[in-house]
């Protein structure tokens, strides 16, 4: 039996740990034993001579050959000694050693195995390889990649053992560990998105519960079947329990109605009876402190939801009183033979009532307080006071309010008119960006809260309806130009410029402001208000 030749420098796979599949295999079928090519170019030759030996493999027969074989390779070590020891003595050049060759191949093919590793990496990240849930995402991904930077770099005509040594065992120890962190990451994601979907199917089996009013026994029996399901694949209770939780969380997150907020207090409230297949959930304190901070989230979401509700019904009640108060100066206005009652009985269309009775006794009310108004030539300072502070805390009670001080003889029909729609001009001024964003306004704004002119006592009632007024004037331009085709920046630029111009101009049709030269001009040089010509203080 001939001893198997041995070729040290170029072993398929040994270096490879164990269980790792090698690179190599993707581009070249498994090798039989290496053979020396002196024996296969012996058992050619003498093939055409005996047909027979074209079936001789090494290994089986010649055993003549054996002591040929093993002077092979011990010729190829001592040569490769004998190279080395002429390039030292600078016999030959270092390139004409063939070993010399082999480990410059070497060294290209570490050099190509990093940078395709780099390559790899690029693409992966880029590529968000990380993101995919398919067990085959990276290997495909992986063969891909190696078969093109294979083929661009023309690695196929290097020799197949040196490939395997210098960039295959590189390339596969590589994959080996990229792969690795890929399943590691691959099965996190996976935990993660099924206990994000766990979550959202309690949330939604609870919301399934709540719109066919379930029992609470429903609930219970909906908890403790989907926390066994979870124990049953993953053995953890505790994060079955932290799961139902999250769930529970994200259900009273969502409510936002009156029958969700008792049904999800019901649900909440029932936590303390509800027994379950283990963890620390049933009973403990811990339980006890979760349940405790959700009554109290359900608590404040529905005070908030009331909140809003309340808020909603007192615009939808001014918007009403407005409406209600516009027809009434409308149709007085438009008819010399005024009737209360001609109002309130008008018809529509239809010739049905064209209002409800409790919009008949308002504008009874409105109408009453009017006549008393009309008979007053000034307002009570309390009076106007107490409405612009109104104005600060609750604009929607101004029109209520106002009509009781009417009625009172407290307040003149103009300055309620002054005050009236407080509620509406508030909105617009505090949530329209080009207010929110003028400078200019923002300033001049702070002149009716400016304490050296509220102390003093005649403006400090000529103050709130200055502001009023100014308010009124500013709107009424900002509608002239908000549809106009410009950029935002010249409508920004038109606004400001004419906030100035019309304070100046409120503060000039003031009575008590025109009266007094030198207080209009400190106000004008103070907030640099421009004023029209011929109309400065002193003229």
């Amino acid at each position: 039996m001939a001893k198997k030749i041995q070729e040290p420098d170029f072993n398929l796979g040994a270096f490879l740990p164990e269980g790792v599949v090698n690179d190599f295999d993707i581009f070249y079928k498994p090798q039989a034993e290496p053979t020396n090519p002196a024996v296969k170019d012996l058992v050619v030759s003498l093939s055409n001579i005996v047909p027979s030996l074209t079936n001789y493999t090494v290994g089986q027969e010649l055993k003549a050959k054996q002591k040929t074989e093993a002077q092979a390779v011990e010729d190829f070590n001592t040569n490769k000694v004998a190279f080395a020891d002429l390039v030292k003595n600078k016999e030959i050049p270092a390139g004409a050693n063939p070993h010399y060759f082999n480990k410059m191949m070497e060294l290209d093919l570490n050099a190509k195995a990093r940078a395709f590793q780099n390559k790899f990496d690029e693409y992966y990240a880029n590529n968000q390889i990380k993101e995919r849930l398919s067990p085959d995402a990276f290997k495909e991904t992986y063969k891909t990649q190696l078969e093109t930077f294979y083929k661009e770099n023309n690695l196929d005509k290097y020799d197949p053992l040196a490939l395997n040594k210098a960039f295959f065992s590189n390339t596969s120890k590589f994959r080996d560990e990229t792969e690795k962190k890929h399943n590691a990451y691959r099965i996190a994601q996976i935990e993660e998105t099924t206990k994000d979907l766990a979550v959202k199917n309690y949330a939604g089996g609870l919301i399934d519960l709540q719109m066919k009013n379930g029992s609470i026994e429903d609930v219970h029996k909906f908890f403790k079947q989907e926390t066994d399901d979870y124990i049953s694949v993953t053995k953890n209770p505790r994060m079955a329990n932290e799961l139902m939780l999250s769930g529970i969380q994200n259900y009273v997150s969502a409510v936002n109605t009156v029958e969700g907020f008792e049904y999800a207090k019901k649900i909440v409230d029932s936590l303390s009876t509800l027994n379950l297949s283990g963890g620390d959930f049933a009973g403990s304190k811990r339980a006890g402190f979760i349940q405790k901070k959700m009554q109290n989230e359900l608590l404040a979401k529905e005070i908030q939801f009331y909140d809003k509700q309340t808020n909603y019904n007192k615009v939808k009640q001014d918007l009403e009183a407005q409406n209600l108060q516009t027809d009434y100066f409308t149709y007085k206005s438009n008819n010399r033979d005024f009737s209360i009652y001609d109002v309130i009985n008008d018809r529509k269309d239809d010739g049905s009532n064209k209002y409800s009775t409790r919009q008949q006794d308002y504008i009874i009310k409105f109408h009453n307080a009017n006549q008393t108004a009309l008979k007053l030539t000034t307002s009570n300072p309390d009076a106007i006071l107490e409405l612009a502070e109104l104005q600060k805390t609750n604009p929607y009670l101004i029109k209520d309010r106002g009509i009781q001080l009417m009625t009172e003889g407290k307040l003149t029909v103009t300055d309620y008119q002054s005050f009236e729609n407080s509620a509406g001009k508030y909105d617009e001024l505090e949530n329209n960006v080009y207010f929110k964003s003028s400078r200019p306004f923002k300033n001049l704004y702070k002149l009716f809260s400016d304490t050296s002119l509220t102390q003093i006592p005649s403006l400090k009632t000529e103050l709130p309806l200055l502001r009023n007024d100014f308010e009124e004037k500013v709107l009424q331009y900002w509608n002239t130009i908000k549809d106009q085709n410009i950029s935002p920046y010249e409508k920004q630029k038109k606004l400001d410029g004419e906030i100035k111009l019309i304070l100046g101009e409120a503060l000039q049709n003031s009575t008590i402001f025109s009266s007094s030269p030198s207080t209009l001009e400190k106000i004008t040089s103070r907030y640099g208000i421009p004023l029209k010509p011929n109309q400065g203080a002193g003229n």
